[in-house]
């Protein structure tokens, strides 16, 4: 029985070692050409964002996103889509999704959203975004201010969890997609 219970453990500890994960780094500019505040628990806001991201893998490029925002009753709800495209020409999607860690937070500084947590899953795409369909990142968001352009600079740091270490190493593989 001992030697089933080591052999568990190590299995255990096996699998985990062979979960890796993936950080993302996004920084840029975003606006929100149509912000509509009704009362203090209820805002309406179109958003758009142009914005370069890095990872803890090969991956690096940049990213558009484009979107409704709504709090209603303090809610936040948004339908935004990301088109990714990465130093090879490799191009992908994502979507915001709920947060899966329940505790959301967004403070309203004056009219812009101020800190967030938000997770986006990656819908599909070709080269390494086809290794993520379906992974969900979730972090933190954080809109710094407007800049002297009057654009409105943000960063975004998130965490894809539970990616194999397999996944991982065809992502550091991917090269050019051939655009014949």
């Amino acid at each position: 029985m001992k030697i089933v219970k080591i052999f568990f453990l190590f299995f255990l500890t096996f699998n985990k070692v062979n979960s890796g994960e993936i950080t993302f780094i996004v920084t840029g500019i975003d606006e929100y050409p149509l912000y509509q505040k009704i009362d203090d628990a209820n805002v309406f806001m179109t958003y758009s964002n142009r914005a370069q991201f890095t990872s803890n893998t090969s991956m690096y490029g940049f990213i558009t996103c484009d979107g409704t925002i709504e709090i209603i009753k303090k809610q936040q709800y948004q339908s935004i889509m990301c088109s990714w495209t990465d130093s090879y020409g490799n191009k992908g999607y994502s979507k915001a999704i709920a947060a899966r860690k329940k505790k959301i937070v967004g403070n309203m500084i004056g009219e812009r959203i101020g800190s967030s947590v938000a997770s986006w899953e990656f819908t599909g795409g070709q080269g390494p975004f086809e290794e993520l369909k379906g992974t969900v990142m979730t972090g933190a968001y954080f809109q710094m201010g407007n800049n002297r352009h009057n654009d409105g600079n943000f960063i975004w740091r998130g965490l894809a969890e539970g990616v194999s270490d397999k996944v991982i190493e065809r992502i550091n593989n991917y090269i050019l997609i051939d655009k014949k």
